[in-house]
């Protein structure tokens, strides 16, 4: 419900933080989460790119950041 958002967003962001930081799985529970507020086609496929873009830069940057990514 609309009041639980508010609630329930920080929690499945500090979830989708773990599981990235620690598997590399980038928005698998933040997909269910915009799923589940019934967002419409169009929205949720904006809104899922846009969630990959950044995590994945984010992801991309610490890599760098930590000599991970290297040539």
């Amino acid at each position: 419900s609309e009041k639980t958002i508010p609630i329930v967003s920080p929690l499945v962001g500090l979830v989708s933080g773990l599981l990235a930081g620690t598997t590399g799985s980038l928005g698998v529970p933040v997909m269910i989460y915009y799923q589940a507020l019934g967002m419409v086609k169009d929205v949720f496929v904006q809104a899922v790119g846009v969630n990959f873009l950044f995590t994945s830069s984010l992801l991309a940057l610490a890599l760098i950041y930590e000599d991970g990514l290297n040539a």
